[in-house]
């Protein structure tokens, strides 16, 4: 609405950023943790992640109906994010309670709503503990909501 307060920043991906990073480079290590706090650009963060996902052992984001998210499908995310190695959930605003989203799916899924997403990578061993406790988790929320 105000184009004359506007500032033009310089931006680049995730993976271009990586590659400023002799640390992140050298030996390829493990990513533990990303948190992505973008006000609606998750998606685009993620998909200018596409070469380190292989890395990330957990990612939290958000999704919510902000304009930058209009056009992109939730859907297209979590399939590729599970191609990748990911499963992802909803969290609770609390903490305790997880709803498994990858091999869940449901259409309403697509309406934009404001919530947080969870997602451990499946093909990281050391990333195996965390993602049996978020099962648990899923699945003890699945217990209470019946």
């Amino acid at each position: 609405r105000h184009a004359d307060k506007c500032v033009v920043v310089d931006s680049m991906s995730i993976d271009t950023w990586i590659k400023t990073k002799p640390s992140l480079v050298e030996g390829k290590p493990p990513i533990h943790f990303m948190s992505i706090t973008a006000e609606g650009s998750d998606y685009d963060i993620l998909k200018g992640t596409f070469h380190n996902l292989n890395r990330i052992q957990y990612i939290d984001f958000g999704y919510h109906w902000n304009w930058k998210w209009g056009d992109k499908s939730f859907k297209n995310l979590i399939l590729r994010l599970k191609e990748k190695g990911f499963v992802c959930y909803f969290t609770g605003s609390n903490g305790a309670n997880l709803w498994r989203i990858t091999d869940c799916w449901q259409e309403h899924y697509e309406v934009k709503f404001a919530s947080s997403v969870a997602c451990v990578n499946a093909n990281i061993p050391a990333a195996e503990p965390l993602l049996n406790r978020m099962e648990r988790l899923f699945l003890e929320t699945l217990k209470r909501k019946q």
